[in-house]
């Protein structure tokens, strides 16, 4: 795998999980959900889960973001986690992953980056979505 493109695809990542978290709010805490609250909820969670499984797979590939992964969860939550409740989901959900992605990946190989890649283009895939909700 070509480090540069690995690089690059992971600052394209940042960049895109960075819109997320300045532009709007995490869905109403209330339990009836519209359509669009509930997938904008649906794509908080499953992005908490992205940046979980990222933070363990660069950890084992040897990238040199650190703490960065987990930075930027912190981030999403003191913005979009509205409550405790919320923040504890999300919370439980970036951890849960995390936890999958250390019992599966012990060590970096061909198929660890082959997976972090896939997560990398999900969260911007998902940066974007959420992106696009929030503007509208």
């Amino acid at each position: 795998m070509n480090k540069m493109r690995l690089n690059t695809r992971v600052c394209i990542a940042t960049l895109l999980m960075l819109l997320i978290s300045g532009s709007y709010a995490f869905a109403a805490s209330s339990p009836l959900l519209t359509g669009k609250q509930a997938s904008y909820r649906a794509d908080m969670v499953r992005l908490a889960e992205v940046l979980g499984a990222v933070h363990l797979l660069r950890e084992r590939c040897g990238g040199r973001e650190g703490q960065m992964w987990r930075r930027k969860m912190l981030e999403m939550l003191d913005i979009e986690a509205s409550g405790k409740k919320e923040r504890d989901m999300l919370v439980n959900h970036f951890n849960k992953s995390y936890y999958a992605m250390r019992v599966n990946h012990s060590r970096c190989s061909l198929r660890t980056i082959s997976e972090m890649n896939a997560y990398i283009d999900e969260g911007a895939a998902l940066s974007g979505r959420l992106a696009r909700t929030a503007n509208q």
